[in-house]
């Protein structure tokens, strides 16, 4: 009985914690921010560790989350100036976990 209780009450949570919003962002949406993140990353750096990866994109979608709306994130990804200029932003924010 105790399971099926707490089998019920995880399930519930999931799906809540899906619908919440960060700032305007859904957790879906900020789970494929990261997931992107992460998979530029070891495009760019193969030997990367995966706790630089982590912390990076943890940092990185932070920063892009707390500054930015998810429109605004899609113009930058749009036009390569403002891309680069996102991208220092970035490095100058998340310097900590550059190798």
């Amino acid at each position: 009985l105790i399971l099926m209780w707490s089998s019920s009450v995880i399930s519930c949570e999931k799906t809540s914690a899906i619908t919440q919003k960060l700032n305007g962002y859904s957790i879906k949406e900020i789970r494929v921010l990261w997931q992107a993140c992460s998979v530029a990353t070891r495009n760019i750096i193969p030997d990367i560790s995966p706790l630089f990866v982590e912390l990076g994109c943890d940092c990185s979608i932070e920063y892009s989350v707390r500054n930015y709306k998810l429109k605004e994130l899609n113009l930058i990804h749009q036009d390569s100036k403002k891309m680069k200029e996102f991208q220092t932003l970035i490095r100058l924010n998340c310097n900590q976990y550059r190798m």
